[in-house]
C-alpha cells in the first residue's frame, strides 16, 4: 500500500497485510483523518485527536465507525506486529472504511529546534479549515513547492490576503513585547499542539491574541513558530525574506514546556 510504513495495517478493525489491499479503492470517498505521534509505543494526545476526528466527521457528514478504544487497540496491534515503537499513525475514516496504519514521518533535527526552519508562502485555502479532510491534490502540489524551493513548510494565504495556517501545521507569532498572535479560529484547523501551547501560555501568563494577520504585518513580529503533531513546537528562522529569532526567550520557554508535557505522556504509558 502506497505511503504506508510497515507490513501490517488495520482495515475495518481487522489486522491485514498492507500488500493485500489497494488504497485507491478505499479512499475514493470524502475522508476525514488524524495523525497521531507514537513515541516509545505511547500514542500522544489520543483523546484530543479522537475528539477532533469526531468533529471532522460530523461537519463532513461522514459516519464515524471506530471508537477511541478500538483505535488504541489498533495502534497496539500495529506497534507489536510491525515492530515499530516510534512513528506516525494515520487514522482515516470514510463512509465505507476505517484504516489505521503507520505512515512515513520526518521529525525535525535538534539543529532545527536550535536555529529554526525556513518557511515560505502558498496561495490557497481549504474548503472547510476547521475539519481535517484529505485533499491529495493540494498536498501533492505543496510538496512539489517545498521540494523546489527548499522550505520546511509554507503558510497558506487566503483569497482575502490573510495568513491562515501552515500546510500541515499552525502558525504563531511573537512581537517585541513577547505577546503572541495567531490567526482566528474560523480560519484554521484547531491544532492539538496549538491548543496545548495556548494552555502553556496561560500557565506562564503569556498573552495570546487571535487576529487576522497579513504578510504586511510580519514586520511587527520578532519571532514565530510552527505547531503540529510531528514538529511539536518548532522555531522559524525566516518567513520568505523576513528574518526571525529562534532564540527568543518566550519561544524557548514554550518549547521546553511542550517537550516536558510530551515526556510526561510517554512516561505515563510505561
Amino acid at each position: 500500500m502506497r505511503n504506508t510504513r510497515g507490513e501490517w495495517v488495520v482495515l475495518n478493525k481487522l489486522l491485514v497485510k498492507s500488500a493485500n489491499i489497494s488504497l485507491t479503492k478505499i479512499t475514493t470517498n470524502k475522508t476525514a483523518y488524524e495523525v497521531i505521534k507514537v513515541i516509545d509505543s505511547a500514542p500522544l494526545f489520543i483523546s484530543q485527536h479522537y475528539k477532533r476526528l469526531q468533529e471532522s466527521t460530523q461537519k463532513s457528514s461522514i459516519a464515524l465507525n471506530i471508537t477511541e478504544k478500538e483505535i488504541l487497540n489498533s495502534i497496539k496491534a500495529l506497534v507489536n506486529n510491525n515492530y515499530f515503537s516510534t512513528g506516525n499513525i494515520e487514522i482515516s475514516v470514510s463512509n465505507n472504511h476505517s484504516l489505521v496504519r503507520f505512515i512515513p514521518h520526518f521529525y525535525p533535527t535538534s539543529e532545527m529546534y536550535k536555529v529554526g526552519v525556513s518557511v515560505g508562502f502558498y496561495y490557497a485555502e481549504r474548503n472547510n479549515p476547521t475539519a481535517k479532510i484529505k485533499n491529495n491534490t493540494l498536498r501533492n502540489n505543496i510538496n512539489k513547492t517545498l521540494k523546489r524551493k527548499g522550505f520546511f513548510e509554507v503558510l497558506l494565504i487566503s483569497k482575502q490576503g490573510y495568513i491562515t495556517e501552515g500546510s500541515r501545521s499552525n502558525i504563531m507569532f511573537i512581537d517585541n513585547n513577547n505577546k503572541i498572535y495567531t490567526p482566528i479560529d474560523s480560519q484554521v484547523l484547531k491544532g492539538i499542539t496549538r491548543q496545548t501551547v495556548m494552555d502553556i501560555c496561560e500557565k506562564l501568563n503569556i498573552e495570546v491574541t487571535r487576529k487576522l494577520i497579513t504578510k504586511q504585518m510580519l514586520g511587527d513580529f520578532s519571532a514565530a513558530f510552527l505547531t503540529g503533531t510531528s514538529p511539536g513546537v518548532l522555531p522559524i528562522k525566516n518567513i520568505g525574506h523576513k528574518p526571525l529569532s529562534a532564540e527568543n526567550h518566550t519561544l524557548q520557554n514554550i518549547v521546553k514546556e511542550f517537550q516536558k508535557i510530551e515526556l510526561e505522556l510517554i512516561n505515563a504509558n510505561k
